[in-house]
């Protein structure tokens, strides 16, 4: 992304940024600006689109993705564990009612009791999950908050070295998702944002590009 003085209107390279104050200096007027104060105006997400980003008081920059709640998608999984339940409850209330079946009667009750809690904490956490990406001058932060076992993983700006989609299937949801942004570096990956529409996922490859650039002087493969 370009940058341009705010006082002199003159271009600013990637080089007079302070990687440690994060201000940048204009080498025509001198004045320092903060860059991503100035240039989240111009970040915007799409229209429609239900992501937020916004700068804290203390300089990081924070982008929000709500809960999007699929439904369908929840009255699936709802339906699966229920189905589950109707099967095992009559031998639960009473297994002499299906002598044939003593012997494994135990094992067939445990796996689909298993199925069901499964369908369960599945739907409840895709009802409740959000996102959250921070980034501040050193790394970034991704944060994935479910009602049960919330996620976080960080990365050290330097270490990252693509941004791409990847299709992926997620064990936690049991769902399978194609075009997934992911944040690669040179042993490890960062999935986010796995509901986004496609015009999301645009934008996201452009701002963290241009925070990821700001903050490193150098653009990462994409």
């Amino acid at each position: 992304m370009k940058l341009s003085c705010p006082t002199c209107n003159q271009p600013i390279g990637v080089i007079h940024i302070n990687n440690q104050t994060g201000l940048a200096q204009c080498p025509t007027c001198f004045s320092s600006y903060d860059p991503v104060q100035v240039d989240l105006e111009e970040l915007s997400p799409p229209k429609l689109s239900r992501i937020d980003i916004y700068e804290t008081a203390n300089g990081r920059v924070e982008i929000v993705f709500p809960p999007k709640r699929y439904f369908r998608r929840i009255l699936g999984k709802l339906s699966v564990g229920l189905l589950m339940i109707s099967i095992i409850h009559p031998f639960l209330q009473d297994p002499d009612v299906f002598p044939f079946l003593d012997t494994s009667l135990k094992l067939f009750t445990i796996l689909f009791s298993v199925i069901a809690v499964w369908s369960f904490y599945s739907a409840i956490n895709d009802l409740s999950e959000s996102q959250k990406l921070i980034i501040d001058n050193e790394k970034i932060i991704l944060s994935k908050d479910y009602l049960f076992f919330p996620y976080r993983k960080s990365f050290l700006l330097d270490e990252i070295i693509a941004i791409k989609r990847e299709d992926k299937f997620f064990f936690r949801n049991r769902l399978f998702f194609p075009s997934v942004p992911v944040i690669h570096t040179s042993s490890d990956q960062m999935y986010l944002f796995e509901n986004a529409n496609q015009a999301e996922v645009k934008w996201l490859f452009l701002t963290l590009n241009a925070l990821i650039e700001e903050r490193t002087g150098s653009e990462v493969s994409m």
